[in-house]
């Protein structure tokens, strides 16, 4: 101990609020905190010897959870005398005599869930003054393990009557935690290490588990239909699957640009080329766009491709799959999940509209996909210019298809409530979708919004690789300026294609913004452990 007291104290420096310093960077630890936890532990007051003590092995170990869990059910007379250890973190701690201190652990930072332990000098090991030092040295935040035996208040609350107190790690920062559940401004949150925020806004931890909740879902239902899970490049020569500005790096060795992907769905496909008739993935897409409360440059997406369903089975699949993350959001909340979440669970079946003829009602006019693209373009660009909410993101140059983009954002897309499939989307925004058998300029595809917000895609996939090549090429316009979120031809799917793809059906989902809407979030940066 005296050996780490001379190390801390060769890293500090004579700063405003005693913050210590080291030459790589900046480490703020409470020095006054840290000698107190020292000197109690050199005086012996600290079990194990340490303010880092291991865990005490031979009892049972609890969370605040397992502990409600396992005793909750016992009247103060009945319940068991066998020692337990209780982990977790100290969230409040008051005195009511020099003999008695409550002290609330629970397995984050939410006082809610915390159990009681009722501290008393005649059951703790060791003389008064070991009893008051342990006390007195405990803090906010400190990792403790806490062996005793359960028991209940006189108020009849359930508590633990503690016979040792080890501090597994002491909270030594040096800006101290404030109370559970007390406000903090935004800006003194975004000023602090990601776990910092993480202890003070528990719903992102509660998004988390809901996520791998998910997750195992997910995996489930595909797993139990016969999918098989597979991983594809992430770094690769060119970006594809989807419209989005790569992030674009080099490569030393070969000296070549890579991209990181925008999608994973043309490996995936070329998988299926390859004779594995239904795959799917679960990994991380990268887009070098904005940032908003639904957008991020990483982001998490599930993309799924099979020859053994048409795409009316892959809207059920879809359904059914979104309708149980609802349940386990709600599953996983104590208030029942969110206004989302119960509206899913209980929208059976979920609604449909048509893109057309949304956007046709909204234009005031039928719009003709099958003119020329010079003049289409002519027509969508007078509908953008005369309608307000489009008109000031209107830029010379802008294709047809990024025209119609928008113009659907706000006539289609905008006005969506409740589960919702949109179908029927024009064939100029899919360009790996077959287009309808019955309706000429019109994509098999649909997208599944909760309110305004996308969450999931599927397509009809094109399989003859002369089409998809043509179509490729035709996201580029004559006339117009390169748009940077066009990827170029990917002339190597459509070799792939050239083996021969059965008809195959295809589905992204939305990880991230499906955890955002069905836990009640308001920002993907809610849901995620790291904010990239």
């Amino acid at each position: 101990m005296l050996r780490l007291r001379r190390m801390v104290g060769t890293m500090l420096w004579q700063g405003r609020g005693g913050a210590v310093r080291r030459s790589m960077g900046a480490v703020a630890v409470d020095r006054v905190r840290v000698a107190e936890v020292e000197e109690a532990a050199e005086a012996g007051w600290l079990a194990g010897g340490t303010g880092y003590a291991r865990v005490p092995e031979g009892h049972a170990v609890h969370d605040a959870g397992s502990f409600t869990a396992a005793f909750g059910g016992f009247e103060k007379e009945a319940m068991p005398n066998e020692p337990v250890v209780l982990r977790g973190r100290v969230v409040a701690k008051r005195s009511a005599s020099k003999s008695l201190y409550f002290v609330d652990v629970a397995s984050g930072y939410e006082r809610e869930a915390a159990v009681q332990v009722m501290a008393t000098a005649k059951a703790f090991d060791g003389p008064k003054q070991a009893f008051r030092g342990a006390m007195e040295v405990l803090a906010r935040g400190d990792c403790v393990a806490v062996t005793g035996v359960p028991s209940r208040t006189q108020r009849g609350q359930l508590a633990l009557i503690p016979s040792e107190v080890r501090v597994e790690a002491p909270c030594v920062t040096a800006e101290a935690l404030p109370e559970p559940g007390s406000m903090r401004r935004a800006e003194s949150l975004a000023a602090m290490p990601r776990a910092g925020q993480l202890l003070l806004q528990p719903h992102i931890v509660k998004a988390v588990r809901v996520r791998a909740r998910m997750l195992q879902r997910l995996r489930r239902v595909l797993d139990g239909d016969g999918f098989v899970e597979v991983e594809t490049p992430i770094l690769g020569a060119a970006a594809g699957g989807a419209t989005a500005r790569p992030f674009v790096t080099f490569h030393e060795a070969t000296k070549r640009e890579k991209v990181l992907r925008i999608a994973p769905e043309l490996y995936l496909k070329q998988l299926v080329v390859g004779g594995l008739d239904s795959v799917y993935e679960v990994g991380k897409v990268f887009r070098n766009e904005g940032v908003d409360p639904t957008h991020l440059p990483e982001f998490s997406m599930a993309e799924l491709y099979t020859t053994r369903l048409g795409l009316d089975k892959l809207m059920t699949l879809t359904e059914d799959m979104v309708r149980g993350f609802a349940a386990d959001a709600a599953a996983l909340d104590a208030a029942g999940g969110s206004e989302c979440a119960g509206e899913v669970a209980a929208s059976e079946p979920f609604g449909r509209v048509e893109f057309m003829e949304a956007l046709n009602a909204g234009l005031g006019f039928d719009l003709d996909l099958e003119l020329p693209t010079d003049e289409l373009r002519k027509v969508l660009r007078e509908a953008a210019v005369a309608c307000e909410a489009v008109s000031k993101n209107v830029a010379d140059g802008m294709t047809a298809s990024a025209l119609l983009d928008k113009l659907g954002g706000v006539h289609v897309e905008a006005g969506l409530a409740g589960p919702m499939f949109v179908t029927g989307h024009p064939l100029l925004l899919s360009p790996l979708a077959k287009e309808r058998e019955d309706a000429p300029g019109v994509a098999d595809r649909f997208e599944l919004f909760l309110g305004p917000v996308e969450v999931a895609n599927g397509y009809n996939e094109i399989n003859n690789p002369l089409e998809q090549l043509v179509r490729f090429e035709g996201q580029t316009e004559t006339g117009v300026s390169a748009d940077p979120e066009v990827p170029a031809p990917d002339e190597a799917y459509c070799n792939a294609l050239a083996y021969g793809m059965p008809n195959t059906v295809g589905l992204g989902l939305g990880l991230d913004r499906l955890v955002m809407l069905l836990t009640g979030a308001t920002s993907l940066r809610d849901v995620v452990g790291f904010v990239p």
